[in-house]
């Protein structure tokens, strides 16, 4: 008796259905990642005036990882709780003291923590302007499809951090 085999057509080559790799699926984006493009977003003019500083690209990423790492830790915290600030703000609620302390900083250091901020983004590279390889990706500027996923996975951080009008 002959065996029926499915098959797909697949750019002009015929694959039978149990030989068919299923579809990738992105995965959600971390709690990380979401704090992460979120303060993107709300420093964006910052960074943008900055785009042109050397160095810029590490520089934003790891102050990124600053103001990352204090809205992760004060995400939950109440009115009256003393919040986490590792990323200093200036009187105007820019972070000028601390990208200037990034900046003043020993390249090698702010390189090294660059590269482990931007081994947590490896999966999620499209999420972010830049060319489509990881070392010439702009951390500092969310893609609109970073933009989207932000608002349709962690919609809680995005109305804690953005605002529900933006």
């Amino acid at each position: 008796m002959p065996i029926k085999v499915n098959y797909v057509q697949n750019s002009g080559n015929n694959i039978p259905d149990k030989f068919k790799l299923p579809e990738k699926k992105n995965p959600k984006l971390s709690t990380y990642a979401a704090h992460f493009i979120a303060n993107a977003m709300v420093y964006h003019d910052f960074f943008l005036a900055r785009i042109d500083d050397i160095n810029f690209e590490y520089n934003s990423t790891v102050l990124l990882h600053m103001l990352t790492s204090d809205s992760l830790d004060n995400f939950h915290k109440g009115d009256y709780d003393k919040p986490i600030a590792r990323a200093r703000l200036d009187e105007d609620g820019l972070p000028n003291p601390s990208y200037e302390g990034v900046k003043g900083s020993e390249f090698w250091v702010v390189a090294m923590l660059r590269e482990t901020v931007q081994d947590r983004f490896i999966y999620i590279l499209d999420c972010f302007e830049g060319q489509p390889f990881l070392y010439s990706k702009k951390f500092a500027f969310p893609s609109e499809l970073g933009r989207k996923r932000l608002r349709d996975e962690h919609p809680e951080v995005f109305k804690k951090l953005i605002g529900e009008d933006t």
